[in-house]
């Protein structure tokens, strides 16, 4: 590992435009992942968008400081997104779990299927429709853009910053 001092740390103006480049890479993968799932659905390709969507969160947090205040309406509109996709993923196991217990339920439970598939397969499309809304406004509030604030940069503390590239140099990512 390598040890960072005061001297390695780099400028304010180089911080800003570290996070600029990483958290502008991260914000077109998840376009790019959210405009394949509309051209063609698919529950993998949502799974895609879901891990798109958590690694640019995590890249907005990490570099929040670079931006300011704008950047916490953008990652509770990427939280927003997230939630409504890890619902829906969580219905997804529920529609597994039942089809993968439909043939042995019992006579009286099996009765009441159909109408369980019905709710289920409901909630999947207004949990759908619920991600796609806030999808649609995070990733067109980015697209209006944005921009790291470098003298901000120069209020954090010395040691926070050290911790900070300490732990990107390493790969480590925020929340993990």
């Amino acid at each position: 590992a390598q040890t960072l001092t005061r001297d390695s740390a780099p400028s304010p103006k180089c911080w800003a435009a570290m996070a600029r480049k990483r958290t502008v890479r991260r914000y077109r993968e998840t376009v790019r992942a959210f405009e394949a799932w509309r051209k063609g659905p698919s529950d993998a390709a949502l799974h895609g968008i879901r891990i798109a969507f958590k690694k640019l969160r995590y890249a907005c947090e990490f570099y929040r400081p670079a931006y300011g205040r704008k950047m916490d309406a953008f990652i509770r509109g990427l939280k927003g997104a997230q939630q409504a996709l890890g619902d829906w993923h969580d219905w997804c196991v529920l529609k597994g779990y039942i089809e993968a217990h439909a043939s042995s339920a019992p006579a009286r439970a099996a009765e009441g299927m159909p109408e369980l598939r019905r709710v289920v397969r409901h909630e999947l499309g207004a949990l759908l429709a619920g991600f796609v809304k806030p999808a649609d406004a995070v990733l067109a509030k980015a697209r209006i853009g944005v921009r790291p604030m470098g003298d901000r940069i120069t209020g954090m503390s010395p040691v926070g910053r050290r911790l900070q590239l300490f732990a990107h140099r390493d790969g480590v990512s925020p929340r993990e």
